[in-house]
């Protein structure tokens, strides 16, 4: 069954994947976040931000899962971090490479290539951008990483 919304009464669902934090101030465990500046700006644009779990365990994901899990959404936002350098083929980080997530990684470039394959709107802030490009097939910019031979 197919649900249909009028965008007229409902906010477009924006689809935001959640960070890995180690900790945060309000839990004394490891949690999944986003950005309040970047939930916010969405909300203050007309949308309905929905933080959705990067599922991808190994650091594998399931392109026709996350195809799944997308196709409910409007609109698809990629926030900041940083990308694992081995990712677009570099050896070795530059010194400013911090929190990288193997699982993250994997997700983040799936909605990606699902979020173009589907022709969802994307938005993709720092981090979000090279996530893009990796996934187009794009090179990093300079000092994100040294190639490898």
């Amino acid at each position: 069954m197919t649900r249909t919304r009028d965008r007229r009464a409902h906010r477009p669902l924006i689809a935001v994947p959640a960070r890995f934090a180690a900790t945060t101030s309000a839990l004394c465990h490891a949690a999944e976040v986003n950005a309040r500046a970047l939930v916010e700006a969405v909300w203050r644009a007309g949308g309905e931000p929905a933080t959705i779990h990067p599922h991808a365990p190994a650091g594998v994901c399931d392109p026709a899962e996350t195809a799944t899990r997308l196709a409910r959404f409007d609109g698809v936002l990629l926030p900041g971090g940083d990308l694992s350098p081995h990712r677009y083929g570099a050896d070795e980080a530059h010194e400013a490479v911090y929190d990288v997530d193997h699982e993250q990684d994997a997700f983040d470039l799936e909605v990606a290539h699902q979020a173009s394959r589907l022709r969802l709107p994307l938005l993709a802030v720092c981090r979000g951008l090279q996530v893009v490009n990796t996934a187009l097939g794009g090179t990093p910019p300079p000092g994100h990483g040294r190639a490898g031979p």
